[in-house]
C-alpha cells in the first residue's frame, strides 16, 4: 500500500483515539549543574497540548510509567513529544523533542517505539548540543491507535462529562463518598460550613452567596438527591420566578450555583411526575446537558438550558470562537460594608471557565477601574457573562450583573449599564465580541457590504444636520495585511493580530498563526463622536492566557483620512518616535469616512471624549524577570560557590594573616567613606579597561 492510499485510508473514520503509555527515558541531557535534570513530557497537536506528564526529580534516565488516552478528529496532524526540565526560578529548559506521525502507526494493534530526540527549533539547545558532544537521548512509549464512530465518541464523551459533573456536586457539596449523597442533613451542613459567606439570622434563614435559605435542623429527608435539594428552598419570590421562568425557556441570565441545583430538583420532579421517569442525579446531568422539559406545563417538549462551559469537559477540544473584552469602567453607589460608611470595591468577570479579577478601588462608593479585561469566547457555550462585585477587606458580596452575550452585535462595542443584583447601585461596561473567525463572521472582508457608507451618506448630508445632532459620522476600516513584523515566539516567527481603537471603541481582528506576513482581509465599520480623535492601529503577537507581546502600532487621524484608497502605513515603537522592530513593517490599510461638518464643528466646542482604557506599563513583567534570571544563570555558569564558601570561612578564621588584614582594612575603609552617589564611578570601569588595553 503506497503512503497516499494509507493517508486516504485515514479518512474512514470521523474519530480517533490514541491509547498512548509513557514508559521511561534513557541518556538525556543533564541541564542542572549537579548533572541531572529534573525532566516531564508535554504531548502537543500544533500548538495545543494535550497531555504533560509528572517531572521525575534530579535524574536522566527517569521511569514515568504513565499512561493517558487522547481523542482527535485526523490522524494526519502529528504529534509532538517534548521533553523539559523543571525549575523552581526562571522558565523550564528544553530538553529536545519528537516527531510522532500518525499515519506510520498500525491501527488496532500495540506496538513500541524508541523515540530519539532532536533539538527542534531551539538554537540555545543546539548550541549546548554542540558543545558538549552529547546526544539528548530517547523515550522509551507504548501506542495504540483505534478508530472510532460517531456513536462511540458521544458516549465516551457522556462518560467524561458525568465523571466530571459528579467530581463537582462531590466537591461542591463537601462529600467524600457516595453514601454522602443518601445523607443529606449531613451533606447540606458540611456544605454550609465550606462556603464562602455563611451567617445565621434571627429568623432561623441562613444567608449563602446572596441567598436566603431555610435552615431546619431537625428535618431529616429522604435518600434522594431532590429531597437534599429541599433543604435549601428559596424563600425570595424574585429568584423562584427567575427559576419558574427560566424551566419556561426563557433566557434568564447565570444563577448562584445553590439555585441551579434547585431548578434541576424541580425539573427532574415535573419530568418523574409525567411518564416516572427518573434520571440519576448523581450522574451529573445539569448545565452542559440541555433540560429536556416535560408536559407537565402544557408545552411541546422543547429542549431549553443554560449553555456554559464551566459544566463541559470537551471544552478543550473546541476551538474559541473569537474575543470578549469587557471595559470595566465605573460604578455608582455600591453597598458600603465599612461601618456603613465605605467599601473596597472590585470586580471578578466570568465567562466559562475563564475568571479575572479587577484591581481593588479603596474607599469608595464610586469606584472607577477603568480595566480591560479578554476573555475567550466558544460560542457553542457561552451564552452568558457575569460580573461579581466583592469588598477587599472581608470579600463580602456586594452583587452581580449578567449580560447576556446573544443579544450584543459582534464587531461592535456596547456601552451600557447594569443595575446590580442582589445588591444596590449601578454598573457600567463596555462590551465588544470581536476577533471571530467563522465564514460567516460579520468582520470578513467578503461578508461586508461597502454599500453600506453608500447608504449613510444622505444620512449625514448638510440638509440633515439637526437630525441626529450626536452622530458625527461612520468610519470603516479594512484591515487587508501585513508584512516585515519582527519574530516574537522561539520559532523565529509570530502569531499576530491587530487591535483598532476609536477612543473607546474597540475591536481586533482573529489570530493568525506562525507567520511574519500575515492576511486578515477584515472590515470593521465605527462610530464618529468627534472628528479630531486618533485612530490606533495597533499590531499584537499572541500568547498563552492573553499574554501579548507588542510589535507595532500607527496613530492616524481622522481628519487625514484618504477615502478609498489603500494605503502602506509604517509601524512605530511604543513611543512613536522610532519604527517598531523588525524588516521594516508596515500595515495596508483601506479606509472610507464619511461624516457631517456642521455636527463636528458643534462637536468641538464640547470637551473631548476620555479613553477609559489607558494602557500603562507594569511594574513588574515575568518576560523581563526570566530573562535576567537567565542572564545571571549564564554569568555564574563557571562560578564555583564551594570555592568561594571555603576562601571567605579562611578570611575569617585568620589563617593567613596577611589576607584577612587586607579584608578587614578594606572593610572599615568601605564602611567609613562610601556614599550611594560613588556607585555611579562604577561606569568608568569599561573605558579604563579600553584605555590601558589599547595602549
Amino acid at each position: 500500500m503506497s503512503k497516499k492510499e494509507r493517508d486516504q485510508g485515514y479518512y474512514d473514520a470521523p474519530y480517533y483515539s490514541l491509547d498512548l503509555t509513557l514508559l521511561w527515558g534513557q541518556g538525556l541531557i543533564a541541564m542542572d549543574k549537579g548533572g541531572t535534570s529534573d525532566p516531564y513530557v508535554l504531548v502537543v497537536q500544533d500548538t495545543e497540548q494535550l497531555y504533560r506528564s509528572a517531572e521525575v526529580k534530579k535524574t536522566i534516565n527517569p521511569e514515568w510509567n504513565e499512561k493517558t488516552t487522547l481523542y482527535f478528529e485526523s490522524p494526519l496532524t502529528s504529534l509532538t513529544i517534548q521533553v523539559y526540565d523543571k525549575d523552581v526560578v526562571g522558565k523550564d529548559d528544553f530538553m529536545g523533542q519528537h516527531v510522532l506521525s500518525l499515519t506510520s502507526l498500525a491501527v488496532r494493534r500495540t506496538e513500541e517505539h524508541m523515540l530519539d530526540l532532536d533539538v527542534g527549533e531551539s538554537a540555545d539547545l543546539w548550541k549546548k548540543v554542540k558543545k558538549k558532544q552529547e546526544t539528548l537521548g530517547f523515550i522509551y512509549v507504548k501506542t495504540k491507535l483505534k478508530p472510532l464512530t460517531r456513536e462511540e465518541y458521544n458516549q465516551l464523551v457522556e462518560v467524561e462529562n458525568g465523571n466530571e459533573h459528579k467530581t463537582y456536586f462531590s466537591n461542591l457539596l463537601g462529600s467524600t463518598s457516595s453514601r454522602a449523597w443518601k445523607k443529606s442533613k449531613s451533606v447540606m451542613n458540611v456544605a454550609l460550613k465550606r462556603d464562602r459567606k455563611k451567617s445565621e439570622r434571627s429568623d432561623g434563614w441562613i444567608q449563602v452567596d446572596g441567598g436566603l435559605y431555610q435552615d431546619n435542623s431537625g428535618w431529616t429527608g429522604s435518600s434522594e438527591m431532590r429531597d437534599t435539594l429541599a433543604y435549601l428552598r428559596i424563600r425570595e419570590e424574585e429568584v423562584s420566578n427567575q427559576v419558574v421562568n427560566n424551566l419556561d425557556g426563557s433566557s434568564s441570565p447565570a444563577w448562584s450555583r445553590w439555585q441551579r441545583m434547585e431548578e434541576l430538583a424541580l425539573h427532574k420532579e415535573q419530568r418523574s411526575a409525567v411518564d416516572g421517569s427518573y434520571t440519576n442525579f448523581q450522574e451529573g446531568i445539569w448545565g452542559s446537558q440541555l433540560l429536556e422539559r416535560g408536559a407537565a406545563d402544557g408545552s411541546d417538549g422543547r429542549i431549553y438550558g443554560l449553555r456554559s462551559q464551566r459544566d463541559n469537559g470537551n471544552v478543550k477540544r473546541l476551538k474559541p470562537t473569537g474575543v470578549v473584552h469587557v471595559l470595566l469602567v465605573q460604578a455608582r453607589s455600591v453597598l458600603a460594608m465599612a461601618e456603613g460608611t465605605s467599601s473596597d470595591p472590585y470586580c471578578k468577570v466570568i465567562l466559562g471557565k475563564e475568571k479575572h479579577k479587577s484591581k481593588i478601588m479603596n474607599c469608595t462608593l464610586n469606584p472607577k477601574w477603568r480595566e480591560g479585561i479578554d476573555l475567550y469566547w466558544y460560542e457553542e457555550l457561552d451564552d452568558f457573562l457575569e460580573v461579581q462585585l466583592f469588598d477587599h477587606d472581608k470579600d463580602n458580596f456586594l452583587g452581580r450583573v449578567d449580560i447576556d452575550l446573544r443579544t450584543l452585535c459582534h464587531e461592535v462595542s456596547h456601552n451600557l449599564w447594569f443595575e446590580i443584583k442582589d445588591g444596590k447601585g449601578h454598573l457600567n461596561v463596555i462590551v465588544t465580541i470581536s476577533g471571530t473567525c467563522k465564514p460567516n463572521s460579520p468582520s470578513n472582508a467578503d461578508n461586508f457590504d461597502t454599500k453600506q457608507i453608500t447608504d449613510l451618506r444622505p444620512s449625514y448630508a448638510l440638509r440633515n444636520t439637526f437630525n441626529k445632532t450626536k452622530e458625527v459620522g461612520k468610519l470603516m476600516v479594512k484591515v487587508l495585511c501585513a508584512e516585515g513584523l519582527p519574530a516574537a515566539d522561539i520559532s523565529g516567527t509570530s502569531d499576530p493580530f491587530v487591535v483598532i481603537e476609536l477612543v473607546n471603541d474597540r475591536v481586533q481582528t482573529d489570530v493568525k498563526q506562525k507567520t511574519l506576513t500575515p492576511s486578515w482581509n477584515k472590515a470593521f465599520l465605527l462610530d464618529i463622536k468627534d472628528i479630531h480623535d486618533m485612530l490606533e492601529v495597533s499590531i499584537f503577537d499572541e500568547d498563552k492566557d492573553h499574554k501579548y507581546d507588542f510589535l507595532g502600532k500607527v496613530v492616524i487621524s481622522l481628519l487625514r483620512v484618504e477615502s478609498g484608497k489603500r494605503r502602506w502605513y509604517y509601524m512605530k515603537d511604543k513611543s512613536l518616535r522610532r519604527r517598531a522592530k523588525g524588516n521594516c513593517p508596515r500595515i495596508l490599510l483601506e479606509m472610507e469616512i464619511v461624516w457631517n461638518p456642521l455636527r463636528a464643528s458643534l462637536r468641538t466646542f464640547k470637551p473631548k471624549q476620555m479613553k477609559y482604557e489607558e494602557k500603562t506599563e507594569q511594574k513588574f513583567k515575568f518576560a523581563a524577570f526570566n530573562k535576567n534570571v537567565g542572564r545571571v544563570k549564564t554569568a555564574t555558569a563557571g562560578l564555583d560557590i564551594d570555592m568561594i564558601r571555603r576562601e571567605a570561612q579562611k578570611i575569617f578564621n585568620w589563617e593567613n594573616k596577611v589576607r584577612s588584614s587586607a579584608a578587614f582594612l578594606w572593610f572599615l575603609i568601605v564602611v567609613w567613606y562610601f556614599q550611594p552617589w560613588m556607585l555611579t564611578f562604577s561606569m568608568l570601569i569599561p573605558f579604563i579597561q579600553n584605555m590601558f588595553s589599547r595602549g
